[in-house]
């Protein structure tokens, strides 16, 4: 008949319906959520991918190849400890521009060892054709005043491939920051 429903019964169908309107919400709100930290796993992933583009385009295979050949040349000629030296500081460069690669930015003191290594590193290979100087004007805080990761290392290179190894002996490289 009529009047089948009570009051109370309006109530609690009311919180029912409350309740399972607040779930779907919750539900769709998790799922949001869900989405957005897949959206955000897949932009991280991309991110980490051009950072690994951007680091192997730092390092130019071309040195990496003449620096793993000179090695080989040194152990060729049965020269074990100019192998290991070269090892050594090719080893410590990679280390270095990974470490450097992380921020973006460095410190003008550590891209003076990265340049100071690459440099020794070339010095071995190329002998008499290669000498360098790398200084600093006073008035920077080598330690403070920061800089675009590798920025001056391209240029270096360059010079190396059209200019040094061209030269019979004593070609110079002078870098003043």
């Amino acid at each position: 008949g009529k009047n089948l429903f009570t009051q109370k019964h309006l109530q609690d169908m009311t919180t029912i319906a409350t309740l399972v309107g607040s779930k779907i919400v919750s539900i769709e709100s998790e799922h949001k959520v869900t989405q957005k930290k897949t959206a955000l796993a897949q932009v991280n992933q991309q991110l980490a991918e051009v950072q690994l583009a951007a680091l192997r385009s730092q390092m130019n295979p071309h040195f990496i190849f003449n620096a793993l050949n000179s090695i080989k040349k040194f152990v060729i000629a049965n020269e074990p400890a100019n192998a290991e030296k070269y090892l050594g500081k090719f080893s410590k460069l990679i280390r270095t521009i990974l470490d450097n690669s992380q921020g973006g930015m460095v410190t003008v003191e550590k891209e003076l060892q990265l340049l100071t290594l690459y440099l020794d590193l070339e010095q071995l290979r190329f002998g008499t054709k290669l000498r360098y100087t790398i200084t600093t004007d006073e008035n920077i805080d080598r330690s403070e005043v920061k800089i675009p990761s590798m920025i001056v290392q391209p240029f270096v290179e360059n010079s190396m491939l059209h200019s040094i190894m061209h030269l019979p002996d004593n070609g110079k490289i002078d870098i003043h920051f």
